[in-house]
């Protein structure tokens, strides 16, 4: 449902590896759906699948990677050799570089297919190569406004109308997994077939906020002063099968990063380089930065300080998470 052009060409490719397709980032579900619609292809054109080598982390022990490339192609068929997450490992890494030669002179009976998701702590050498001399494709995550424009087309395609504010809280409840976004909106327009309009209403019933969501909305009511709506939030969260200690632990996360954005406001030269070393999520950074306005400094600095005693005696063992939590409500 969720899709967009196979490749951007990298501006910098060499035409000679024009059969090497790199593909990056850490949105899988885009990923996984551009790697479909080329073995898709490939299958419709060369029917024996003989010739689809497909190796990952569960399969590379027992494949010879170098003498797939070596082998001759049955049916006269070009080869599509698919790598995936693999760049870590160094014997890879070499094949990459030493097979590059073969394809270019294989007269492109070969199509290589580098998949990978963020690239850290890879080697730089074998990404720079690769994005180099590939037809290359970086998947980001999609910013709010580009996750609303994804809902909306879909909804469009499929003939449904909506509320307004539906686009967002979707974009809200779910963030930009696109895995659980895909799955969600099929059921809501499963459920709402006949009417083929969706309301707010229906976004409320059907779909289960995130947590980090959640977490945010439970911390306004802390914010508000609003105690009872805050503990009801915080039963609703158990209610619903979140685990005590998980949410204890959002909770103690998101109130650290609002002292860190409540500090940052003083410093906005300094902000956007402490921000991209947190690797806070757009969406989150919004929720956070809106919430660092009404909690006054001393304010959040008293209840992280309260939640991080208390998750102290949680992690050694001294308390359960259910009564911490209630601890902590208490002497909120």
């Amino acid at each position: 449902m969720l899709g967009q052009p196979i490749i951007a060409p990298n501006a910098k490719n060499n035409s000679i590896f024009k059969m090497i397709i790199f593909f990056y980032g850490p949105d899988s579900f885009r990923i996984n759906k551009k790697v479909q619609e080329i073995i898709d292809k490939y299958r419709i054109k060369y029917r024996s699948g003989l010739n689809l080598k497909i190796i990952d982390e569960n399969n590379v022990e027992e494949m010879d990677i170098r003498s797939i490339f070596s082998l001759k192609s049955m049916f006269k068929e070009k080869k599509l050799i698919i790598l995936k997450n693999l760049l870590k490992n160094q014997e890879v890494q070499q094949i990459i570089f030493d097979k590059s030669k073969a394809i270019i002179s294989s007269d492109g009976d070969i199509v290589f297919l580098i998949i990978e998701g963020e690239l850290k702590e890879r080697n730089e050498k074998i990404i720079d190569f690769l994005k180099e001399n590939s037809k290359s494709q970086e998947f980001k995550l999609l910013t709010r406004v580009e996750l609303k424009g994804v809902i909306l087309k879909i909804l469009k395609n499929n003939s449904f109308d909506f509320e307004q504010g539906v686009l967002e809280r979707l974009a809200e409840y779910i963030g930009n997994d696109l895995w659980r976004l895909d799955s969600e909106i099929k059921k809501i327009m499963l459920f709402k077939q006949e009417e083929k309009r969706i309301n707010l209403e229906d976004i409320e019933i059907l779909v289960r906020p995130n947590l980090e969501t959640n977490i945010f909305q439970t911390i306004d009511q802390l914010a508000k002063g609003d105690k009872k709506q805050f503990l009801n939030l915080i039963h609703s969260h158990l209610n619903q099968g979140d685990e005590p200690m998980y949410l204890f632990s959002m909770i103690v996360f998101q109130l650290r990063n609002l002292l860190i954005i409540k500090e940052l406001l003083k410093y906005p030269n300094q902000k956007e380089i402490v921000l991209k070393s947190l690797k806070i999520n757009p969406f989150v950074l919004r929720k956070i930065t809106s919430l660092s306005h009404i909690l006054s400094k001393e304010k959040l600095k008293d209840l992280y300080q309260r939640i991080f005693q208390i998750d102290s005696k949680i992690k050694t063992g001294e308390i359960e998470p259910l009564l911490g939590l209630d601890l902590f409500i208490s002497e909120i």
